[in-house]
């Protein structure tokens, strides 16, 4: 299941993709879509925002507007990963509905995500599931709190979120960046990693590259408005997300909520905004709409 196509994106996105394209190299087109991203998220936490194609607990607007980054950037990374290098499924990946060896591996979010996330499941399942995916995202983050990424790709403990008797994932449709960009070329040499985290595995670069630029556009957007805006661990964010009910609002108002969550940020590196970052962003954002 893919995004609604009906949630679209803002008209100043649409307008800018034309710079994307008409950019002189990969490297330029790449830090454009940052830009894109940045005022697009700029919007998005400041403006009205749409209607979110799934339900939400309560519709509260903290949730919506976490969502709808979310949502609007997922949908931005595809458009530009599609318009650069051509349709996905004729790039020879060997991703396939069950094929999960890479839901064993840590995963890296945004808090927005996790926000959005936890208001998916909450949204679409029932109370008594609900529950019991809250039980176990918490025993597993209390399992892994101490180990290291290596360490928890050894002990091969699955994501909580996938569903082990069908191996598909339970929110596919809005499954996080870091997910959306591990495109294999090779399944036999993920099934290989799977027990050993030194297997080479190929992986579609490009589409990585796309996905990273989209969420440094959000983090740096995140950055000038005084919200965290660090890597976290997913398993401990969306305990968080799960458990504490005003999270994204607290999140919204610069509160430093997900802050237990940082554990895998702080061992992997981090994105990094700085001032010089939001003032490249800006200017060439506003280059993109003047040439477009």
């Amino acid at each position: 299941m893919n995004i609604p196509a009906n949630f679209d994106l803002p008209p100043h996105a649409r307008k800018a993709l034309k710079g994307i394209l008409s950019a002189p190299d990969l490297n330029v087109s790449l830090y454009y879509t940052a830009a894109l991203q940045y005022a697009t998220a700029m919007d998005l936490l400041a403006q009205e925002i749409p209607a979110i194609a799934f339900p939400l607990p309560g519709d509260a607007l903290p949730i919506r507007r976490a969502a709808a980054l979310a949502l609007t950037a997922y949908v931005l990374a595809e458009q530009v990963d599609t318009l650069l290098f051509g349709a996905p499924q004729r790039r020879g990946h060997h991703c396939r509905i069950g094929c999960a060896f890479c839901c064993w591996l840590p995963v890296d979010v945004l808090a927005h995500e996790a926000i959005t996330i936890a208001a998916f499941l909450s949204g679409t399942l029932a109370p008594a599931k609900m529950e019991k995916i809250t039980q176990r995202v918490t025993a597993l983050d209390e399992r892994l709190a101490a180990m290291s990424s290596v360490e928890c790709i050894r002990a091969q403990v699955p994501c909580p979120l996938l569903d082990l008797e069908d191996m598909t994932c339970r929110i596919y449709t809005v499954r996080p960046h870091a997910c959306r960009q591990y495109a294999s070329f090779d399944r036999d040499a993920c099934e290989r990693a799977l027990g050993d985290p030194d297997a080479a595995v190929p992986t579609d670069i490009l589409l990585q590259l796309v996905h990273d630029r989209v969420t440094m556009g959000i983090a740096v957007a995140l950055y000038a408005l005084g919200i965290d805006y660090h890597t976290l661990d997913i398993v401990s964010a969306l305990r968080i997300a799960l458990t504490e009910p005003d999270a994204a609002e607290r999140w919204l108002a610069g509160e430093d909520v997900f802050a237990a969550a940082r554990r895998s940020a702080r061992e992997r590196g981090d994105v990094d905004p700085s001032e010089r970052d939001l003032e490249d962003l800006q200017s060439l954002f506003r280059e993109i709409l003047a040439a477009g």
